[in-house]
């Protein structure tokens, strides 16, 4: 299945809960609080993510800031609010869609929804920004792609701008849950048996993890020119992973 068809999927039966896999975000159990409940998770994770960031420049506020892999717009609508403008991009025309009735719905009127294929097909001026955000959505990417993605983000990061993102590397779990899950990405049938021994629908497509190599995120930071960087460490379900706090260095003064 490709990763745009699987998306898809998953945003048209279950738009939240595919970005945070609580079962109170399932589309059939979602009420007007279980919404609240998720948005204020947003408007916490970024709060601690400028939060860490200030420990380091606490003059920072960004101007043109970009959320990749925005969902519904958990953390973009909370970075507009702490921005002069802020763009949204995701694979999932869904998503898009659910997040552009969010951001009316909650009057954010600074914030533009990209497609993700829009977004790599135009020229990196276009969606210069001095902030980028990512958490909790490379880790579902593979790295090979997830590793390209990154440099695309950081090639459009201003001098002197600020990206915080997060990876995956290693997964602390039984050794037989280490070995289903790849073969759930792989082997026909073994995510509709686990489907069916978790009581979700059969057909329903699995969200993948993924681990990262270290030494190649380094050497992707390092070539965007980002040198100085803050690292601070997650712990998701034994998902091990970290918030890579990175500040790209500002261009040579003139003359």
């Amino acid at each position: 299945m490709s990763e745009r068809k699987r998306w898809t999927r998953l945003a048209s039966a279950h738009p939240y809960w595919a970005v945070l896999d609580h079962p109170r975000f399932r589309a059939d159990r979602l009420g007007p609080d279980d919404v609240r409940a998720f948005f204020d998770t947003g408007e916490r994770d970024l709060a601690n993510t400028l939060s860490a960031i200030r420990r380091v420049r606490p003059d920072f506020r960004p101007s043109r800031a970009l959320d990749y892999g925005c969902g519904v717009g958990r953390l973009t609508l909370p970075l507009a609010r702490q921005s002069d403008h802020a763009i949204g991009v995701d694979l999932s025309l869904p998503m898009l869609a659910e997040a552009r009735r969010n951001a009316e719905a909650h009057g954010v009127r600074n914030v533009e929804f990209i497609e993700a294929d829009e977004f790599f097909g135009a020229d990196d001026a276009r969606f210069a920004v001095d902030f980028v955000y990512s958490y909790i959505v490379l880790q579902h990417v593979p790295p090979r792609i997830g590793l390209h993605i990154t440099g695309v983000l950081l090639r459009r990061l201003a001098p002197g701008g600020v990206a915080a993102l997060h990876y995956t590397y290693a997964r602390r779990a039984s050794l037989l849950r280490r070995v289903v899950h790849p073969l759930r990405r792989v082997v026909p049938g073994v995510n509709a048996i686990v489907n069916i021994l978790q009581r979700r629908p059969v057909f329903e497509p699995m969200i993948p993890m993924y681990e990262y190599d270290l030494a190649a995120l380094f050497d992707t930071f390092q070539r965007h020119g980002c040198t100085s960087m803050h690292v601070d460490l997650t712990d998701h379900g034994g998902h091990l992973g970290a918030m890579f706090l990175l500040e790209k260095r500002a261009a040579p003064a003139a003359g």
